[in-house]
């Protein structure tokens, strides 16, 4: 990591993390960039969960990788943040 090479060598060598190389992202947006890296699918290949679209349901049904480590005993969590600006 050219950036933040200290970073890089604390994050590798002190914490075990993974760099993923040559990951690319199949498309123009957030769907295409993390569908296949968390299903294992393009977004053609997940039914279609697009909210007003015919035959649209939830994204619970996707393959999500978490549902596949929970059922062979891992323990997963999934963390968002946002800025909600609705209450302000």
């Amino acid at each position: 990591m050219r950036n933040l090479p200290r970073s890089y060598e604390y994050l590798v060598d002190q914490l075990g993390a993974t760099v993923l190389r040559g990951y690319n992202v199949l498309g123009d947006g957030t769907p295409q960039a993390l569908l296949p890296l968390l299903t294992g699918k393009k977004e053609q290949e997940l039914p279609e969960a697009r909210r007003g679209f015919p035959g649209a349901t939830t994204v619970d049904r996707h393959p999500w990788i978490w549902n596949e480590l929970r059922r062979v005993g891992y323990v997963t969590q999934v963390q968002l943040s946002f800025t909600c600006h609705c209450c302000q």
